[in-house]
């Protein structure tokens, strides 16, 4: 993994001018957040993860950023009848807008969200001997010395195989794989700009092949095996990983990875989680009061101390009974051969507990995340509403951005992949078209008037103009259909009515 190598960190700040005064100050900047601080770029990701499952607000105020801006995917510039066959695809079969909610949660989680689609093959045994050739699921193999064996019939033994890997153009069996940032490495170019990406194979996969497990080696890719027996990384080609990252400023040395907006916030994430943590020792020792019970003093005793009069181990049996005939039976009357005394230690959580504190410090955090507080807690007033939604979708322009080339690098290796023509266009419908409800009723009045096109102007409500013209089309045949049989019923009936007349005249 690359080394951030984070040297802009806070450290002791030098001001001779006030040493030599012989003032010295502690340096404002260094405090317990910035020493537990990661530096390296595994520690961010983990503290980034830990983060994001540890504080369910932080997740849900993230996650719903994500889904605020995924709307209906829109295609154009393709025909009519592969525009259905596409949609249908992207929506039903590949679940695209479920697939952008997790990449989006990704990226807020790690600031980095790397994909690839797993294009679909068929794999193929083919003897070496005799040349009999077939699939892999129906034939009897094994997988030793980094060869195939299958049985021959023919033969009646097992023989090494070749394999053959066709493409397949099955549409269940194309699917998007998320990697994780703890596998891959990145070589990134410091004057291109540009990324090589490599798989750094996880050991349990490496140890599953090699002992040529059916499950894992029938469907892995045999570039992959090839790597394993090499015992290297996996390099990618280029435009496999499609690599979505949250940018830091120039002088950042990140060299190709995103930088999560957790770490920008460690030190107010840390003060959440302190202020968390004294609130949990508050509920663990002061919300339910220490009850004890003593004896009670005995002015006449000698000395004025009933301790001297009173022998404690009977005192606390007493005690002890009276307490568990209580438990079972709380109606019950207890008495006692002397005088006690109650009283409570603790139970002051409420007073000593800081909920403002908390919540100030979670506000804070969560602005400081670009994600605005007021409209999580929706809290956000009506009048600074629209301000504050332009504001804050201006904040964002990156993931929407992001979301639209996913969509565009999905559509090129799909359309490719099962021979399709490529959309033109294909991006998420703009949030503010889809909110705006005067602006839709506009552009239907344009359409109306003939201006601007029906899909244009129905597009926002989530209605396609062709599906709705063909479900006219059906309900107006089905209707000329009911008619007709309901027109050859009537016909019937008075024939039959003719000839009953007839017969009885």
């Amino acid at each position: 993994m690359s080394v951030f190598d984070l040297g802009y960190l806070p450290g002791p700040s030098r001001n001779t001018h006030l040493e030599r005064q012989g003032y010295q100050f502690p340096d404002p900047w260094l405090d317990m957040a910035s020493l537990a601080m990661p530096r390296i770029n595994r520690d961010v990701l983990r503290m980034a993860e830990y983060v994001w499952l540890k504080n369910p607000t932080v997740r849900m105020a993230a996650s719903r950023i994500v889904r605020y801006f995924l709307t209906k995917v829109v295609t154009e510039g393709i025909d009519k009848d592969q525009k259905g066959q596409f949609d249908t695809f992207l929506e039903n079969r590949l679940q695209g807008v479920d697939q952008l909610a997790l990449i989006g949660d990704d990226f807020m989680a790690y600031g980095n969200s790397m994909t690839s689609m797993v294009v679909p093959f068929r794999r193929y045994l083919k003897c070496k001997q005799t040349g009999f050739e077939q699939p892999i699921e129906k034939a009897e193999w094994r997988f030793t010395g980094w060869e195939f064996e299958a049985y021959v019939p023919k033969l009646q033994r097992y023989t090494k195989q070749q394999h053959i890997d066709r493409p397949s153009n099955e549409e269940d069996r194309i699917n998007v794989k998320r990697w994780s940032p703890y596998e891959l490495e990145i070589l990134w170019h410091p004057w291109t700009q540009r990324s090589a990406y490599y798989w750094r194979i996880p050991e349990r996969l490496k140890t599953h092949i090699r002992q040529g497990v059916p499950y894992v080696v029938k469907d892995m890719p045999w570039e992959v095996i090839e790597t394993v027996k090499r015992d290297q990384i996996f390099e990618f080609n280029p435009d496999v990983v499609f690599h979505m990252r949250e940018e830091v400023l120039c002088g950042v040395p990140a060299r190709g990875w995103g930088v999560s907006r957790i770490l920008s916030s460690f030190a107010q994430a840390w003060y959440v989680q302190v202020l968390k943590r004294y609130n949990e020792a508050l509920a663990l020792d002061y919300v339910i009061p220490f009850r004890c019970v003593t004896p009670a003093p005995n002015r006449q005793a000698r000395g004025g101390d009933a301790m001297l009069d009173i022998n404690i181990s009977d005192f606390n049996a007493k005690i002890a009974t009276m307490l568990r005939q209580h438990r079972r039976d709380p109606g019950s009357w207890h008495a006692l051969p002397f005088p006690v005394e109650y009283q409570t230690l603790g139970g002051e959580a409420k007073e000593l507990a800081t909920p403002e504190l908390l919540d100030n410090g979670m506000d804070e955090l969560l602005n400081g995340m670009g994600i605005p507080a007021e409209m999580y807690r929706g809290t956000m007033q009506w009048q600074a509403m629209p301000t504050a939604l332009r504001l804050f979708q201006q904040t964002w322009p990156h993931l929407v951005s992001g979301f639209n080339r996913w969509l565009e690098w999905m559509a090129e290796t799909v359309c490719s992949t099962m021979n399709w023509d490529k959309p033109e266009k294909i991006h998420l419908q703009p949030v503010t078209l889809a909110d705006d409800v005067e602006k839709k009723h506009i552009w239907l009045q344009l359409a109306a008037a003939g201006i601007i096109s029906r899909q244009t102007a129905l597009a926002p409500w989530g209605v396609d103009p062709y599906k709705e013209q063909e479900k006219m089309f059906d309900e107006q045949r089905e209707f000329a259909e009911q008619e007709q049989e309901f027109q050859e019923d009537m016909e019937q009936r008075q024939l039959g009515q003719a000839a009953i007349r007839g017969q009885l005249g």
